[in-house]
């Protein structure tokens, strides 16, 4: 990694041959990047920089370390810069789900690999790739199960929107828009054209942690 400074402009040059470049350089940010050189820590440097493009940085070296361990997976295969479940779908897998299924796979933990084999099948039919890409992750951040069908245990808040006699059932309603039915026991839908497929928009319209809107 070879650093360069001018007043306030900094140019790093990593050692792919990606360079980095700010005019924003503070004394304090070059102290830091010289311990990253010295450290040849090129994770931090390009975080300090551009923290969105940490996790395109993570998923190469995620890629390479699978590259490595390929010949240990019966059910994985890499194609260029993918990795693919090649008996469950053609669609290319997020690294991180990939390296729990060659985990799974390595301590033969038969049960996980049959619930990660049934959550890609099921994802892969969602046609929204940001969906595909992002759940997993979203999953694992909140500590949310996959059950051995390949669903996930999800929460969210509810209200009593009916309450019948000791021989009915209770009708619950979403506690944000109180527009939906739910019922335990029963499936709740929504028509696909009627969510917002925008991660990034909270409290929004849809079906809360639903990998596949009707």
């Amino acid at each position: 990694m070879r650093v360069i400074r001018y007043k306030n402009s900094l140019t790093i040059v990593l050692s792919g041959g990606r360079i980095l470049q700010t005019d924003e350089c503070t004394d304090e940010m070059f102290e830091k990047i010289k311990q990253f050189q010295i450290e040849d820590n090129e994770f931090e440097t390009i975080n300090l920089l551009i923290p969105e493009a940490v996790d395109e940085y993570a998923d190469n070296v995620r890629l390479i370390k699978f590259w490595e361990k390929e010949e240990e997976s019966s059910e994985l295969t890499k194609k260029g810069n993918s990795v693919y479940w090649k008996s469950v779908s053609s669609l290319s897998m997020p690294m991180e789900f990939a390296e729990r299924v060659m985990n799974a796979e390595k301590n033969k933990n038969k049960d996980e690999l049959e619930a990660y084999r049934n959550f890609w099948t099921l994802l892969s039919l969602n046609p929204d790739k940001a969906v595909r890409e992002n759940l997993f992750k979203f999953l694992e951040k909140w500590g949310m199960v996959i059950t051995k069908s390949g669903l996930f245990v999800g929460y969210r808040n509810a209200d009593i929107y009916k309450k019948l006699d000791k021989y009915g059932d209770t009708v619950y309603t979403d506690h944000h828009s109180g527009t939906t039915r739910i019922m335990i026991g029963k499936m709740v839908t929504l028509d696909r054209a009627e969510c917002d497929c925008d991660s990034s928009v909270e409290c929004s319209r849809g079906l809360m942690c639903s990998p596949l809107r009707k």
